[in-house]
């Protein structure tokens, strides 16, 4: 652990690759283990536990690395961070389902259906992707930036990207490139603020919860669409009505905020 803790402070962009690339690969063999699986609800299970496995073994590596409370993971945070935070955490998960809101007829699936897919999606979206990016990823850039005065900032940057990096392969799944575009655009500034809402409250949790509620909903939904495809009009909505959240994290950026990084 020492010469991993050792690469991640000299090299913490090499390391950002890295845990991106191990992030892709949980991700992938969820896939690969729960293809055969006959069954929308017994597949989300399946590749939610596999991914929730992932989630084991990351929290283990950073336990082994004593990143667990630096990084915000076993922190409840700042609670006036929470309450400054506390619209943005109910508006985002709102906004995100009404841009998807598909003009066709919809339903909620079978209860199993929607609570398995809740499931993969909350240890996907909320889990395995925060834990990855906002406490690993940018605890390292933090911690290996922090006597840089912009060193805040690039850290939030370099996370943000690779994040989005990460669903580029989302090209694979036959969304069209301006589809997918919109989206790289979205999660480079939902990187941004939800890397925010680490550094302003000092823990994870805010961002765990506000990004694995909104893409529950969203999947849930889907899943009652027939039909349902991401369209370029729905994430530009989405942008758009991010608008205030981008303004109010702007304006607490300004304010003395609680920092991640431990001593």
């Amino acid at each position: 652990m020492q010469r991993l803790d050792r690469f991640a402070a000299h090299h913490p962009v090499a390391f950002g690759v890295v845990a991106t690339l191990g992030f892709l690969l949980v991700v992938v063999a969820a896939g690969v283990v729960a293809f055969p699986v006959q069954g929308d609800a017994a597949r989300a299970l399946v590749s939610g536990t596999v991914m929730l496995v992932g989630v084991g073994g990351l929290l283990l590596l950073m336990r082994g690395l004593a990143w667990l409370g630096p990084a915000g993971v076993s922190r409840v945070g700042d609670r006036s961070g929470w309450a400054r935070l506390a619209w943005v955490l109910v508006y985002l998960p709102v906004v995100t389902l009404a841009a998807f809101l598909p003009d066709t007829d919809r339903a909620l699936p079978h209860s199993d259906v929607a609570l398995a897919l809740a499931f993969e999606t909350l240890v996907s979206g909320g889990l395995l992707q925060e834990l990855t990016f906002r406490a690993l990823v940018l605890y390292a850039l933090l911690r290996a930036w922090r006597h840089s005065p912009r060193g805040a900032l690039c850290a939030l940057l370099v996370s943000s990207v690779l994040f989005s990096a990460a669903h580029v392969v989302n090209l694979a799944s036959g969304a069209g490139a301006a589809t997918v575009g919109l989206q790289l655009l979205d999660t480079v500034l939902a990187g941004l603020y939800l890397g925010f809402f680490v550094v302003h409250t000092g823990s994870v949790w805010p961002a765990v919860l506000v990004h694995g509620l909104g893409n529950a909903a969203v999947t849930v939904m889907a899943a009652g669409t027939p039909g349902f495809v991401e369209t370029p009009r729905a994430w530009l909505t989405l942008l758009v009505l991010k608008v205030p959240v981008y303004l109010y994290v702007i304006h607490l950026a300004r304010r003395p905020a609680s920092v991640v990084v431990g001593p």
